[in-house]
């Protein structure tokens, strides 16, 4: 009778253990794809040629001249952001200094194909001609859209604009959002400084929301750094641009801003364990 009722008494524990494994391999989430460009692996001297990063193939360039150079230094986004993506290494990023749009590009290692991609980076106007952001798909040095750019203290985005977005000598926080519809017009969302620390929800009011379809069914498959001014100076400098993030996939919006979010199936094992537990204590009361 005693084996009898201690093999009933190890269903209860068997069957939870078995809807626990289930309820982890259901809700563990398709791994998002992770570009990431902070430049800080990269050597002095123009950009052009040079590799690093993550999530990227071959080297930084493209079909024709380019003068974007990697500068000493990161960029650190404002405190009220909470942004917490990090950087190692010795601290770089990137600046132009030609008179006319430029920038150089690089393909992605894999395409990023998901409904939902976003993206972030960090920049500083030098001065009140700066301009600097990044761009998609493109593989010249002449960028166009889709880009995401400031333009002297307006933020630029696919011939739409808003101004007084930039501080000359002020870092900014870009972050977007592109829910990518293959069938028809993309929708983009973008933040200028937002709280990152309160999820997506805690974002705010965007600066720009607007649809189009710049983005292809093949995703996002090539990235641009865009540096440059429009001053008459010679002696005058592109836009700072910094810790480049973009990402698709469940967890996208934490990679970018790298924000903590526990994967639902880390949540269902806790609840799971502790439910189990809660059963054996109570039975040895």
């Amino acid at each position: 009778m005693k084996m009898l009722n201690a093999i009933n008494e190890s269903r209860p524990n068997a069957v939870l253990l078995c809807v626990l494994a289930l309820i982890a391999a259901w809700a563990a989430p398709a791994r998002a794809t992770l570009v990431v460009a902070d430049f800080n692996d990269l050597a002095p001297g123009g950009l052009n040629g040079q590799g690093g990063g993550v999530g990227l193939s071959g080297s930084w360039g493209n079909t024709g001249t380019i003068d974007v150079s990697i500068a000493n230094g990161d960029l650190s986004a404002p405190a009220g952001t909470n942004y917490s993506a990090t950087q190692s290494g010795t601290g770089k990023s990137v600046i132009g200094d030609w008179g006319d749009p430029r920038q150089s590009t690089r393909a992605l290692s894999t395409a990023l194909t998901g409904d939902t991609v976003w993206f972030s980076f960090l920049v500083q106007n030098t001065t009140a001609d700066s301009r600097g952001g990044i761009s998609f798909n493109r593989d010249d040095f002449d960028p166009r859209d889709p880009r995401v750019q400031s333009a002297a203290g307006q933020l630029f985005a696919n011939n739409n604009r808003l101004g007084n977005m930039f501080t000359v000598g002020e870092t900014a926080l870009v972050v977007g959002r592109i829910l990518v519809d293959d069938a028809g017009a993309d929708a983009w969302d973008i933040w200028v400084n937002p709280n990152m620390g309160s999820g997506i929800g805690g974002l705010g009011a965007t600066a720009l929301s607007f649809s189009d379809n710049t983005i292809s069914a093949a995703g996002i498959h090539r990235l641009g750094v865009v540096s440059y001014h429009t001053g008459t100076n010679g002696d005058q400098n592109g836009a700072i641009v910094d810790a480049i993030r973009v990402s698709d996939g469940p967890n996208a919006f934490a990679e970018v801003g790298g924000v903590i979010v526990p994967e639902p199936a880390t949540v269902s094992l806790a609840a799971m364990s502790l439910l189990l537990l809660t059963r054996r204590r109570r039975r040895c009361a």
